[in-house]
């Protein structure tokens, strides 16, 4: 029998009791049996013809997910182009609009999931056809992951100095922030710092949740007091979503350097008019920087 996994990271034992649960048994016996267990644990178990059902099943759930999110993630490079915020478009369109709510846009789709069940959903497909459409929607995914390192370098040439002499401060190494976790498997943010490391700047690591020794793994510099670290560094990037990430006091960034401060706000978590009014900052998110 198989029985694929759908449960949310951080929302695992919850989610075993409310979720419809997918089967698919080799035989029907195979099937009943593994239903009846099911159904001591949650209300709902959905029979499929076959494993193979169950399978590609659970493996349209995730690259459905990861395709929708590709598409906002698309926008963000047009709305580039005109300096302007993605997210505040998306919310537009969807304002009052009753069908097909288009996701929020963000830098890039980490974890082990989606990222995985798009390419073995591509991959599943025969030789008589071949389907490109999940494997279009990992690039998409994975060149936003690296849109922060674009605002850093355009930052870099606005106020005229050198992506090495920048120090930065990433805060959400975690895949996600909401729910929380501490999981660092496909994570964006852990990129993003080893792609500004390699170019030269001096860069530091927190996050909400993972401890110190999970980021030094990465092979990545953490820190303990954030709000320390903000003083000490001239460019801060928000890479998730976790709720203690809008709670930090930005305005000390850059206190013990007179140079010009980049806050990136990968999930809009801000408020970009108090940013803005602080002298010598810059505020970006996906699409729009600060124009000075």
């Amino acid at each position: 029998v198989f029985a694929p996994e759908r449960t949310l990271a951080g929302m695992a034992l919850k989610e075993l009791h409310t979720l419809p649960q997918l089967v698919g048994g080799v035989t029907p016996r195979c099937s009943e049996r593994a239903a009846r267990f099911w159904n001591t644990i949650t209300q709902t178990v959905v029979q499929l013809p076959s494993a193979e059902g169950a399978e590609i099943a659970k493996l349209a759930n995730n690259s459905f997910r990861n395709a929708s999110f590709a598409f906002s993630n698309d926008l963000v490079h047009l709305a580039d182009q005109y300096n302007l915020d993605v997210n505040e478009l998306i919310r537009a369109a969807n304002n009052g609009y009753p069908r097909d709510t288009i996701p929020v846009a963000s830098p890039g789709v980490g974890g082990y999931c989606l990222p995985k069940d798009a390419i073995l959903l591509n991959t599943s497909f025969d030789s008589n056809r071949v389907s490109e459409l999940s494997k279009i929607a990992r690039e998409v995914n994975e060149s936003t992951a690296l849109y922060p390192v674009k605002v850093v370098k355009k930052y870099c040439v606005n106020v005229d100095m050198l992506v090495a002499l920048t120090s930065v401060l990433v805060i959400g190494i975690a895949f996600k922030g909401e729910p929380e976790t501490s999981d660092l498997r496909g994570s964006t943010g852990v990129k993003v710092a080893h792609c500004l490391s390699g170019e030269g700047a001096t860069v530091k690591v927190w996050d909400a949740v993972a401890t110190s020794e999970e980021i030094n793994e990465t092979g990545l510099q953490s820190v303990v007091d954030v709000q320390d670290a903000l003083e000490s560094v001239n460019i801060v990037l928000v890479m998730n979503n976790h709720r203690q990430n809008s709670m930090l006091d930005f305005s000390c960034l850059g206190k013990h350097t007179n140079k010009p401060k980049l806050v990136f706000d990968g999930w809009g978590l801000l408020d970009r008019k108090d940013i803005e009014a602080l002298d010598g900052f810059y505020y970006a998110t996906l699409g729009y920087m600060t124009n000075r």
